[in-house]
C-alpha cells in the first residue's frame, strides 16, 4: 500500500531539473537585461534610492546585502557574483548551496528597489 502511494506521489527528478534550469534562465535574463543596466542609477549610494531612503520606505525591513556596498564598482562585481551563482544553479553544478546563494543574492537585488514595482514579487514567491 505504502509503495503505491509514493510511486503515485512521486516526481520525476528530470521534471525538476527542468524547472531549474528554465527559471535559472529567467533569472539570469531579468538580471542581465532589466537590471544590470540601472546599476548607476538605483542600485548604488549616489542614486535615486540611497539607501537611508529605501530603509524608511520599504514597509518590509528585509536587509539587503546591497545596503552595506555603496560604490557602483561594488555593486558591479556583486551582479557579476550574482549572474556567477545564477550560471551554477542553472547548470546544476552544487545545486543545494548555490540555491541557498542565489536566493540571498537575488532577494537582495529585488529588495533594493522593492518599493518601486511589484513585478519582482512574482519572483521572490517562486
Amino acid at each position: 500500500m505504502l509503495s503505491r502511494i509514493s510511486t503515485i506521489i512521486s516526481v520525476d527528478l528530470r521534471s525538476i531539473a527542468a524547472f531549474r534550469m528554465v527559471l535559472g534562465v529567467m533569472l539570469i535574463a531579468d538580471i542581465f537585461f532589466y537590471k544590470m543596466p540601472y546599476i548607476g542609477f538605483c542600485f548604488t549610494h549616489e542614486s535615486v534610492f540611497n539607501s537611508s531612503m529605501v530603509l524608511n520606505i520599504t514597509p518590509e525591513k528585509w536587509l539587503s546585502l546591497l545596503h552595506f556596498i555603496t560604490s557602483y564598482w561594488g555593486v558591479a562585481l556583486f551582479f557579476y557574483a550574482t549572474l556567477v551563482v545564477l550560471v551554477l544553479y542553472t547548470a546544476g553544478i552544487y545545486t543545494k548551496w548555490v540555491s541557498i546563494l542565489a536566493f540571498f543574492c537575488f532577494v537582495s537585488i529585488t529588495q533594493r528597489t522593492s518599493f518601486t514595482t511589484g513585478a519582482d514579487m512574482v519572483f521572490r514567491s517562486v
